[in-house]
């Protein structure tokens, strides 16, 4: 995945600004029995070059039910949990879904997040 091509800038209340700068992510998950998710990403700077800007996540999701998903994660050594409600789009198997998820004790504050996937 490449991120922030265009070079995204946070502007936080008390005027100060932070630019993201471009990045690039890549990561596995595997799911190991049902109902349990596990995943690992690498992530670096586009445009820096040294090692040093590599940074790791991992994080795990347990499927209480079909729509209730619990989560805990580590992003750059940083715990952080939440808990998401996923639902297929449209009748029977569906290849499209939506996912929202509260995340809390993340680098940003809590925040919420939508996601909608389209399987091929």
């Amino acid at each position: 995945v490449a991120e922030d091509l265009g070079r995204t800038t946070v502007h936080w209340q008390d005027g100060l600004r932070t630019i993201m700068e471009p990045s690039g992510r890549m990561g596995v998950a595997w799911a190991p029995v049902t109902r349990w998710l596990v995943s690992a990403e690498v992530r670096s700077p586009l445009l820096e070059a040294d090692v040093g800007g590599v940074k790791s996540a991992f994080g795990a999701e347990w499927r209480y039910a079909d729509f209730l998903i619990f989560r805990l994660g580590a992003d750059d050594f940083r715990i952080s949990g939440g808990v998401g409600f996923r639902m297929s789009l449209g009748k029977g198997k569906s290849f499209a879904s939506a996912d929202y998820a509260f995340v809390t004790g993340s680098q940003f504050e809590d925040r919420n997040r939508l996601t909608l996937a389209v399987s091929f």
